[in-house]
């Protein structure tokens, strides 16, 4: 195959640790609605009415979004999360080097 001669990947020898596994379940859910998030705020969240908490977050071509508090702030964050979250898996992956080996 061109190109996949030096590519490397890492596993864990043996079992995966559980905290390692709720990290990655997170990050799999946190870009699944961060990709999702402004799909969802075009097509299913009503336009604002008149006395609505707009979500700058949300904004999209002039065009505010009524959403509850914390939607607004996940929006605002979520991408923040979403490197708190990678940070973890590799700080995971460094506590537990024993148990991390490289594979071509």
């Amino acid at each position: 195959m061109p190109g996949a001669g030096g590519r490397y990947r890492w596993e864990f020898v043996g079992k995966e640790p559980v905290s390692f596994l709720v990290v990655a379940a997170l990050l799999v859910l946190n870009t699944i609605l961060l990709l999702g998030l402004g799909f969802i705020a075009k097509h299913l969240i009503p336009k604002a009415i008149a006395n609505c908490q707009d979500c700058p977050a949300l904004a999209d071509s002039g065009i505010r979004y009524c959403v509850p508090g914390f939607v607004c702030w996940y929006a605002n964050w979520s991408l923040a999360i979403q490197f708190v979250l990678l940070g973890l898996g590799a700080l995971i992956m460094v506590i537990n080097r024993k148990n991390v080996r490289r594979v071509r």
